[in-house]
């Protein structure tokens, strides 16, 4: 299992910021300007506990996009067998009271690979907007490989996460 943390700055409170991942025009925004997204929508909301907790159900079809240098390390019997698109399910929960967030994605390609993939958020308000402290969690148990496999998933989440800090920060701008 590998984990990595990542923080984010946003010029929005953390109310408005809960608000905006759970709007329409998000996934439409986001399926316009994130290059390997093909798909995103949500199938399901559900409010909970007196309007305190959102339970969310997002389906993500995404490029499968594998870089040159993982491309060149993995065994060609392993490479034959990957999808060139996956579709993900993530099923969240958003505390609006405590400002955080955890959900936990599905995937077929997660089952090819033996993995779980989970991620969490809490968020803390201050003069400027709010800042959204993030966790990710890769658990891949393939044999030999699971651990480059764990890796090369969070770097590439690392790398997507950056230019999906700017999606939500442009789209914030828009609402």
């Amino acid at each position: 299992m590998i984990m990595i943390n990542v923080q984010e700055k946003y010029k929005i409170n953390s109310i408005k910021f809960i608000n905006s991942l759970i709007m329409p025009e998000f996934y439409k925004y986001v399926i316009k300007n994130q290059f390997d997204v093909i798909d995103f929508y949500l199938k399901k909301i559900k409010y909970a506990d007196r309007g305190n907790k959102i339970l969310t159900t997002t389906i993500t079809k995404l490029k499968l996009i594998i870089p040159d240098y993982v491309h060149n390390n993995l065994p060609s019997a392993f490479l034959n067998i990957l999808p060139k698109s996956y579709t993900v399910e993530t099923k969240g929960e958003y505390d609006i009271k405590n400002k955080k967030a955890k959900f936990q994605s599905y995937s077929s390609i997660f089952k090819l690979i033996n993995s779980t993939f989970t991620f969490n958020f809490s968020l803390e308000d201050n003069e400027n907007g709010c800042t959204r402290k993030m966790q990710f969690e890769m658990k891949c148990k393939l044999p030999l490989i699971g651990k480059k496999i764990e890796k090369i998933v969070l770097n590439k989440i690392k790398e997507t996460n950056k230019k999906r800090w700017k999606i939500i920060d442009d789209f914030h701008s828009t609402i």
